[in-house]
């Protein structure tokens, strides 16, 4: 009821997902918004997923990240993102 927040994965595919819905969602007029999953240090490497976000933040406490840091998704964001 208050609009639609994709949350994809941090990759080229995932980005692409974001454009390719908020245009196919755009003609229900919800607000659209995204959060992608943030680059945290994990062992030897970076979070690339929500699975692994939530290895490091806690799965309980992904849902309150993408609720906080979710961007509302606009032309010039859609411009950012290509």
């Amino acid at each position: 009821r208050d609009g639609i927040i994709l949350a994809p994965d941090n990759d080229w595919p995932g980005i692409d997902s974001v454009l390719a819905n908020a245009t196919l969602l755009k003609p229900y007029k919800f607000p659209l918004s995204y959060c992608l999953p943030p680059s945290l240090p994990l062992n030897d490497d970076v979070t690339k997923d929500w699975n692994d976000v939530g290895k490091v933040i806690g799965f309980d406490k992904v849902h309150q990240w993408i609720m906080e840091h979710q961007k509302p998704i606009t032309i010039q964001v859609r411009l950012e993102l290509m």
